[in-house]
């Protein structure tokens, strides 16, 4: 899973020399501070003043009864249940007024900024000048990074500390709109592209303290090598054992079904895909790029780095949606912090016809970061308004009919704390600890001779490589323990995962990755960049088939999930394993039922569509 960090440098400016005319305790100016950041080394320059410059804002808008009508269209038994409604419908009924929008095109016009405002009305998209910022936000912007991914942000904002940063409303706007995020990402394509760098297969550890997993099961058709065949599963293996087969053996193909993957400052390679599917002899569905905010350039962007993340992602699709007439992938550059990015992907997935009236069955996120906010309060933290305006557009997509699948990570129980020895508390990532999404975790599972599952346990290399990786999960999240999930410690806080799947990378996941002579191979890969997709997808063909019988689609699917494992359905139990990969975390161990390490366990896909709770009716 990629994780993105904040892009604060808190320098010290003592070395910065004063100007000639002025005192020796005098502020040192824009162009003297740039200079000593680039001595240190970061790729900053100043923005030009005519450069056109966009920054989103929150609005005004109905948080509280957005997450009230949401709550109600997710949960079986509500009157409303999977009764939704059009992305602008909520943006109507939850988001800023018509009058609040237009006397913000009023203020806005007046400093020289165009207000242009999402369909789902929780925010807008500020532009201008970097003039008419610079006079808004008192001070100058510059720009971080080169032609391939840059950002653009206030300078003050990376010499001051963090914390420091929230309140950047111009004063013709203050009562118009929360908060200005001032942080603009461009993703375009490099001047040098990338060099191909072959991927590196599994290299096993001088001495194990224990022999290796090693596959199991009769692979099917595949390109693999025997000895490729012995550290990575092919899809069919996985599909039997999951049930995903036996959906398809139904008739389940993905036909009609609505799917989008994120992709965050990555992209990914149609070549790469069309050569898996090949591999492994199945139809690859069309792969439909789609540009949010920043993004430059014809489609998909390639050459911003490494694009393993969307690979393995569409990788993980494509073989089980072989009936869909598409799969939408949404790239969007990597913001400053993950929080700016999720607001423009989210936003751009959940208006997928650019009218507001369709959104996706299913998004999948494979991203992860641990946000700087330990100790805040939930009312702090709903102050926020990069978080603010991301939990809310988290909500609407349960309100909209769409279900999110996110990663949790594959740092096991340590989470953020991996690498901090003397770390005693867990925290976990976000936007996995979301209450509106369902946070995927990670497990290693053992086959039958004929694909069926003969053991499955919590996934974590300890024993073997030691604290190197497992699936995240435990808890404290940044908020409450959500109305569907049961107590599973002391704390009143959400617990990650929901569920888990196959992550394992010691018998991994088939990617086909570029080699240095322009071909292609495969190799191992794991991680809840694998786990994820391929749980989002599996549901997604169960969306399909409620599409095509007339019903809505599933939308947030946690309360049902949760319902059905205290019932005993839906899921296999994982017991005795644990996650701990950071010996001051003592955390996860997975026992019967729900915990931390597990969560409701791993999916028996058959029957979870067998179980679908009626529209506004909550009985399966």
């Amino acid at each position: 899973m990629a994780a993105t960090v904040t892009a604060c440098v808190c320098t010290s400016l003592a070395a910065v020399p004063a100007r000639a005319s002025a005192p020796a305790a005098s502020t040192p100016s824009a162009d003297e501070i740039i200079a000593v950041l680039r001595a240190e080394g970061l790729d900053i320059a100043a923005v030009p003043s005519s450069t056109m410059v966009t920054f989103y804002a929150g609005l005004p808008r109905d948080s509280a009864g957005l997450a009230t009508a949401a709550r109600a269209a997710s949960t079986p038994g509500s009157p409303t249940y999977r009764q939704f409604r059009s992305l602008r419908d909520v943006g109507r009924d939850f988001g800023a007024t018509s009058r609040q929008v237009a006397a913000l095109h009023r203020a806005a016009a007046s400093v020289g900024l165009r207000s242009r405002v999402d369909t789902s009305r929780l925010f807008t998209r500020l532009s201008g000048t970097a003039q008419a910022w610079q006079v808004q936000l008192g001070g100058p912007l510059v720009v971080l990074g080169t032609d391939a991914s840059a950002t653009i942000l206030p300078l003050k904002d990376l010499i001051e500390p963090s914390g420091r940063q929230q309140t950047h409303v111009p004063k013709a706007l203050r009562g118009l709109v929360r908060d200005v995020i001032p942080s603009q990402t461009l993703a375009a394509p490099p001047s040098t592209p990338a060099p191909v760098v072959p991927a590196e297969p599994l290299t096993p550890a001088p001495q194990p303290l224990r022999p290796l997993p090693t596959a199991t099961g009769t692979p099917g058709d595949s390109c693999l090598t025997p000895d490729q065949l012995t550290n990575t599963y092919t899809p069919a293996q996985l599909h039997t054992a999951y049930g995903t087969a036996a959906l398809r053996a139904d008739g389940m193909t993905g036909r009609g079904t609505r799917m989008t993957v994120l992709s965050l400052g990555q992209a990914f390679s149609p070549q790469l895909v069309a050569y898996a599917a090949q591999c492994f002899g199945y139809r690859a569905p069309r792969i439909q790029t789609v540009a949010a905010d920043g993004v430059q350039g014809r489609l998909p962007v390639l050459g911003l780095g490494s694009e393993d993340e969307s690979l393995l992602d569409l990788q993980v699709v494509a073989p089980i949606l072989t009936g869909a007439s598409s799969v939408r992938i949404v790239e969007t550059p990597e913001a400053a912090n993950l929080v700016e990015s999720m607001v423009n992907g989210m936003a751009t997935a959940l208006n997928a016809d650019g009218r507001g009236t369709a959104s996706p069955d299913v998004v999948s996120v494979s991203y992860g970061e641990c946000l700087d906010v330990t100790g805040a309060t939930d009312a702090a933290l709903g102050a926020l308004g990069t978080f603010a305006v991301a939990e809310d557009l988290l909500a609407s997509a349960a309100l909209v009919g769409t279900s999110v699948f996110v990663a949790s990570g594959d740092a096991g129980a340590a989470g953020c704390t991996r690498g901090e020895a003397d770390a005693t508390a867990q925290e976990v990532s976000w936007p996995s600890s979301s209450r509106w999404v369902t946070a995927v975790g990670g497990t290693l599972i053992s086959l039958t001779a004929d694909n069926h599952r003969s053991a499955e346990q919590v996934w974590n290399n300890a024993p073997w490589f030691g604290p190197n990786a497992g699936g995240a999960g435990g808890g404290p999240a940044l908020g409450p323990r959500p109305w569907y999930q049961p107590r599973a410690t002391p704390a009143d806080r959400r617990i990650v995962p929901d569920l888990v799947a196959h992550a394992s990378d010691l018998v991994g996941w088939p990617l086909a990755v570029p080699t240095e002579s322009g071909g292609a191979t495969i190799v191992p890969i794991g991680g809840t960049s694998a786990s994820t997709p391929f749980v989002a997808a599996n549901f997604a063909l169960i969306a399909a088939r409620e599409r095509a019988a007339g019903r809505p689609p599933l939308g947030f699917v946690n309360p049902w999930l949760y319902a059905l494992g205290a019932r005993g359905q839906g899921f296999y139990d994982i017991a005795g394993s644990n996650n701990q990969t950071n010996p001051q975390t003592p955390c996860c161990v997975a026992t019967r039922g729900f915990d931390q390490a597990s969560g409701l366990g791993a999916p028996r896909f058959v029957d979870i569509a067998a179980r679908v709770p009626s529209a506004a009716q909550g009985r399966s």
